[in-house]
C-alpha cells in the first residue's frame, strides 16, 4: 500500500459462500485513494463476488467480514446504495437500454444518485456531452444504443460509471 495516500477502501476478513461453494474466504486488502488497482485471478477466484459486494448486488449482512469506505462501514442494500456512495462497477457483461439513446444510458445511474425522477433532457445532455469530451470518448449522444459497435458499447458502460463521479 502507498502510505502517502489515505485509504479509500478497506476490506477485512470478507467471506462469502454460495451453498457449498466458497467464493471468498477471509479476503482482506486496502485500496488507497488516487492509486490504480486491478482485480485479477483465475475463474472461480471470487472476482465477480467481490465486485457484487462492492456494487451492492450482495447485501450487507449476506457475507461475513467488514467493508469500510473512507473509514466508515459500508452497509449497501442495493446497487442504488452503491451509486449514492459513489461506487461505480462496470461489469463484464454489457447491460444497456437498447432502445434508448447514448445520453439516456449515461444518465441512468445519476438519476438514482440524485433520487429524483425529474429529468431535464437539456441538462442531462450537457452533462453527458461534457463527460464524453473530458474522457475523449467519441460517441454521438443521440445515437440509439442498438446501432453502436461492441467497443462503443463498452465505452458507454464506462461513461455511465464515470457519470456518478465515482470515488471507487
Amino acid at each position: 500500500m502507498n502510505s502517502e495516500q489515505p485509504v479509500l477502501l478497506e476490506v477485512s476478513h470478507v467471506t462469502k459462500a454460495f451453498k457449498e461453494v466458497m467464493a471468498l474466504n477471509d479476503l482482506s486488502f486496502q485500496v488507497s485513494r488516487g492509486v490504480v488497482h486491478a482485480v485479477v485471478g483465475e475463474a472461480g477466484a471470487g472476482k465477480t463476488t467481490l465486485m457484487k459486494i462492492l456494487g451492492g448486488f450482495v447485501r450487507a449482512g449476506d457475507f461475513a467480514g467488514e467493508v469500510l469506505l473512507e473509514g466508515e462501514p459500508l452497509k449497501l442494500r442495493s446497487p442504488a446504495d452503491a451509486l449514492r456512495a459513489r461506487i461505480a462497477i462496470v461489469p463484464r457483461k454489457v447491460a444497456l437500454m437498447e432502445n434508448c439513446s447514448v445520453a439516456d444510458n449515461i444518465v441512468l445511474g445519476s438519476w438514482q444518485v440524485r433520487r429524483s425522477f425529474w429529468v431535464s433532457r437539456e441538462a442531462d445532455n450537457a452533462r453527458s456531452l461534457a463527460l464524453l469530451h473530458d474522457w475523449s470518448i467519441d460517441i454521438d449522444l443521440a445515437a440509439p444504443v442498438q446501432n453502436l459497435t461492441a467497443l462503443q458499447r463498452r465505452l458507454l458502460m464506462i461513461a455511465r460509471g464515470l457519470a456518478v463521479n465515482p470515488k471507487l
